[in-house]
C-alpha cells in the first residue's frame, strides 16, 4: 500500500494530461544479473539518501507491508530530489523489497520495466529506484489518501464514508488506467485489486504495484500461459484452472473490485455462508434488476435506480464465467462515462402544467433522451399557466433506453425507400441504410453509412404495443455476442418501429427448410455452431439476465456474414427465469410445436420451457422436420417423434441420413440424446442451459479436432 502527494519534478516533467509509452533508451543502462533495465526517465537513488530520507527506514515511516516488501514515507526537495525536511520538501513512497528470494528481484524488475516507461494520468508514477547489495528500493510519489481497500474497508473514523459519485469517479480512473495498459501498452496487470488501486489527493485513481504485469501475447497467440499468481477472489477461474493469461482475466479482476465498491463486501469473506463466501458467485446469484439488493445500504439514497440497473449489468458482465461474454476495457469505460454523465446532469430545464389540479405537489419527470429522473416541487400558485396535452397510447409506460437511438419517423421512411416492398425481409423486417451519429460532447459528425433492419409493428394491437416495450426493454439493456443488436426505436402517432442491426444471412428456419432465394441447407458443423452459440444467448438470458425467453423457434434465431446465431424478437419475453421453479402464472403467448407442454396447459412459465423450445429446434435440424406438420397426426410431430423412439430405445433413428449426409457419426447420436433429454414431458428432467452449453461445446470442440 502505498501513499502521497503528487510528484512536481521539474527536470522531469511526468505529469502529462496524456497518456504515453516512453520508446527512449539510454547509454547507462543497469545489470542485474543478466536483466537490463532501460530507464531513462528515472532517477537513481543512492541507499544512504534513502535512509535518511526515511529517518533510517524507522517504524514510525511505515506505511504498509505487502507481499514483496515494506513501504516507508520519505521526504525529498522537490527539485533536486535530495534529502529534506517535512516542512521544506515533497513526500515520497519507498517500497524496500524483501531481500531473500527470486520473486522480489523478479517484482523489482518489472515496476522499473513497466512504471519506468509508461504514463498515465491514472498510473501511480515511479520516481527512480536504488540497487544497493541485496537491497532493491523503489521510490513513487506520495498517496495521500491512501489505497482503495483502506477506504472501503477501513475502520478508522478519520476516514470519510464512501459516497456513491466518489465511488463511480475512483471505478471509471481505474478503468481508464487498465485501458490504457491492454490497448496502448499492450500490457495484462494481472493482479488488479482494491489495495492496488492508491487514491491521490483529489481521489483520481492510480493503479500501483506492476510486479505481476506480463506483455500481452504475441503473432497469433491468444493468450500468455504463465504460473498461476495473484489474489484469491480476484483471479479470473479460467486462469486458475489453466495458466492462460489474457486482457479478459484483468477484466474479471475489475469486476469484482467494482462489486466490492458498490456492495461494500470484500472479494472473500470466510465469516458468511458457504453460498456467499466468493462476492463474484454471490452477485451472479442476482440478476442487473434485482441488483439493488447487491448495494451497500451505506450508499442508499445517492443513485439513480436505471444507474444501478447499468452498473449491475456491467458488473455482472464482467465476473462471467465465459470470458468471451465479458466486455472489453474500452467498453467498460464508455459505460462508465455514461454513468458519470447522468451523475453530472442538471435538473431538468422543461416542467409539465396539469390542467384543472389547483394544488401541485411534486412531480416527477424522465429526460427521454438521457432517462433521468428528475424531482421537482411548485409550491401553491395560481400563476402557474396550464394547458391540456393530448393523450397517447404509451401513458404509464416509461421507457429507459439511453444506449439506443431516438429515430425521427421520416427518416426511416427515407431509409427504406418509403418502406417499399423490395425491401421487405418478412417477419416485418425492412431493410433499410441509415446514416449514424456519434456527439463527441461538443458538435453532432456524421459517422459512416450502416445497413440495418426495420421492424414495423402493427399500429392496431395491444400485443404489438407490448412486444415493442419488450424489445426496448430486454435488448436495449442486453449485449451478448448471440443476441441481436437493436439500435435504436421510433414513437409516431400509432406507428411502432424498431430498429436492428443488419443481419444478412437470414434466420435458421429459411436454411433447413430452403425458404428464400438465398437460403440453402448448410454442412453439420455449421449447424453445431449455430446451435452452441444459441444455447449460449440462452443460457445468458437464464443465469445472467434472470430472463425466460418464451418463444425460442428456428426463425428467431438470425445469422450473421459469419453464420453466428443472435436471439431476435423479446416481445414474449418476461423477467424472473427461476431456473426450473414455477414462475408467476401467464397468458399463454409462443409457438405451437415449441411450447412445452405444462406451459400450455398451466400458463406457469419457467426456463425449462425455453429447454424444451430448444431442444425441438435440435429435432429440426437433426430430422429436416418441421416442429408442426398440419397433415400429420400429433404423435409423428417431431418432438412426439423423438420421444417415442428414444422410449424404445431407438435414438439412433431419431437423425435422418438423409439429412446429415455423411455426418451421421457418434456425435450426431450425442446431440440427439440431448435433445430428447430437452423435450422429455417431466420438466425437472429436463437439463438446464449451461449443461446443454457444456455438451455442445465439447461436441463443437471434438469437430474441429476432427
Amino acid at each position: 500500500m502505498l501513499r502521497g502527494n503528487s510528484v512536481d519534478k521539474g527536470r522531469n516533467d511526468m505529469n502529462k494530461s496524456r497518456s504515453k509509452v516512453s520508446s527512449a533508451t539510454d547509454s547507462s543502462t543497469l545489470h542485474t544479473n543478466g536483466e537490463i533495465l532501460q530507464s531513462p526517465n528515472l532517477e537513481i537513488f543512492c541507499f544512504n539518501e534513502l535512509t535518511e530520507a526515511t529517518s533510517w527506514f524507522s517504524q514510525n515511516a511505515i506505511l504498509g507491508k505487502g507481499d514483496f516488501g515494506t513501504v516507508f514515507k520519505g521526504w525529498v526537495d522537490k527539485h533536486s530530489l535530495k534529502t529534506a525536511s517535512p516542512e521544506a520538501g515533497m513526500a515520497i513512497a519507498v517500497k524496500m523489497l524483501n531481500q531473500k528470494g527470486c520473486q522480489g528481484q523478479q517484482e523489482w524488475l518489472a515496476e522499473i520495466k513497466y512504471l519506468g516507461r509508461l504514463y498515465h494520468p491514472n498510473l501511480v508514477k515511479l520516481i527512480g529506484y536504488c540497487l544497493k547489495d541485496d537491497y532493491r528500493l523503489l521510490v513513487y510519489e506520495f498517496m495521500p489518501n491512501g489505497s482503495l481497500d483502506n477506504y472501503l474497508f477501513s475502520r478508522d473514523s478519520q476516514i470519510q464514508a464512501p459516497s456513491w459519485n466518489l465511488l463511480m469517479k475512483v471505478a471509471l480512473g481505474a478503468a481508464r488506467g487498465l485501458a490504457f495498459l491492454h490497448d496502448e501498452a499492450d500490457v495484462i496487470y494481472r493482479d488488479f485489486k482494491t489495495s492496488n488501486i492508491l487514491l491521490d489527493v483529489n481521489y483520481n485513481a492510480k493503479l500501483s504495484d506492476f510486479g505481476l504485469a506480463r506483455d500481452g501475447p504475441t503473432g497469433s497467440k491468444s493468450h500468455v500461459s504463465t504460473r498461476i499468481l495473484g489474489t484469491e477472489g480476484y483471479a479470473a477461474p479460467e486462469y486458475i484452472r489453466t495458466g492462460h493469461l489474457t486482457a479478459k482475466s484483468d477484466v474479471y479482476g475489475f469486476g469484482i473490485v467494482l462489486l466490492e465498491m458498490i456492495s461494500g463486501r470484500r472479494a472473500i469473506e470466510k465469516n458468511k455462508p458457504f453460498e456467499e463466501q466468493n462476492l463474484g458467485n454471490w452477485a451472479r446469484s442476482f440478476s442487473a434488476r434485482k441488483f439493488s439488493q447487491v448495494l451497500n445500504p451505506a450508499v442508499s439514497g445517492q443513485y439513480a435506480t436505471n444507474n444501478v440497473i447499468k452498473l449491475g449489468h456491467l458488473a455482472l458482465q464482467c465476473v462471467s464465467l465465459e470470458p468471451k461474454c465479458r466486455p472489453n476495457m474500452k467498453d467498460v469505460v464508455r459505460i462508465l462515462e455514461e454513468v458519470q454523465d447522468l451523475n453530472d446532469k442538471e435538473g431538468c430545464k422543461s416542467f409539465v402544467c396539469f390542467n384543472g389540479i389547483r394544488h401541485l405537489c411534486s412531480v416527477w419527470m424522465l429526460r427521454k433522451d438521457e432517462g433521468v429522473n428528475h424531482k421537482f416541487v411548485i409550491k401553491s400558485s395560481r400563476k402557474v399557466s396550464s394547458s391540456i396535452m393530448p393523450s397517447t397510447r404509451t401513458i404509464g409506460e416509461i421507457l429507459h433506453s439511453p444506449n439506443l437511438k431516438n429515430f425521427c419517423y421520416d427518416e426511416l421512411k427515407e431509409a427504406t425507400n418509403y418502406f417499399s416492398i423490395d425491401y421487405e425481409l418478412g417477419q416485418g423486417f425492412s431493410r433499410c441504410v441509415f446514416k449514424r451519429w456519434i456527439d463527441d460532447k461538443h458538435a453532432l459528425k456524421p459517422y459512416r453509412l450502416e445497413t440495418g433492419m426495420v421492424k414495423s409493428l402493427s399500429p392496431k394491437s395491444c400485443c404489438s404495443q407490448q412486444e415493442w416495450l419488450a424489445e426496448t426493454q430486454y435488448l436495449g439493456q442486453l449485449s451478448h455476442p448471440n443476441l441481436a443488436k437493436l439500435i435504436g426505436y421510433c414513437l409516431h402517432e400509432d406507428h411502432r418501429l424498431l430498429v436492428y442491426e443488419f443481419i444478412p444471412n437470414g434466420n435458421l428456419e429459411n436454411h433447413l427448410y430452403g425458404i428464400g432465394f438465398h437460403c440453402q441447407p448448410l454442412s453439420w458443423n455449421l449447424y453445431m455452431k449455430i446451435a452452441l452459440g444459441a444455447a449460449r444467448g440462452l443460457a445468458f438470458l437464464h443465469y445472467e439476465a434472470d430472463v425466460t425467453y418464451r418463444d425460442f423457434k428456428a426463425s428467431k434465431i438470425l445469422l450473421d456474414s459469419n453464420y453466428n446465431a443472435k436471439l431476435c424478437e423479446f416481445g414474449f419475453a418476461k423477467d424472473g427465469s427461476t431456473h426450473g421453479k414455477c414462475n408467476a402464472f401467464a397468458r399463454f403467448l409462443g409457438t405451437a410445436g415449441y411450447a412445452a407442454p405444462e406451459y400450455i396447459s398451466t400458463g406457469h412459465v419457467t426456463t425449462k420451457c425455453d429447454v424444451y423450445s430448444f431442444g425441438v429446434v435440435l429435432l429440426e435440424i437433426l430430422t429436416g422436420r418441421q416442429a408442426i406438420c398440419r397433415n400429420k397426426p400429433s404423435e409423428d410431430q417431431v418432438a412426439e417423434f423423438a420421444k417415442s423412439l428414444a422410449s424404445e430405445c431407438n435414438i439412433s433413428q431419431v437423425p435422418n441420413p438423409a439429412v446429415l449426409g455423411k455426418h451421421s457419426t457418434n456425435s450426431t447420436l450425442k446431440v440427439a440424446q440431448l435433445a430428447c433429454q430437452c423435450v422429455l414431458t417431466n420438466p425437472k428432467l429436463r437439463p438446464n442451459m449451461k449443461e446443454v452449453v457444456e455438451v455442445l461445446e465439447e461436441l463443437h470442440d471434438y469437430g474441429k479436432s476432427n
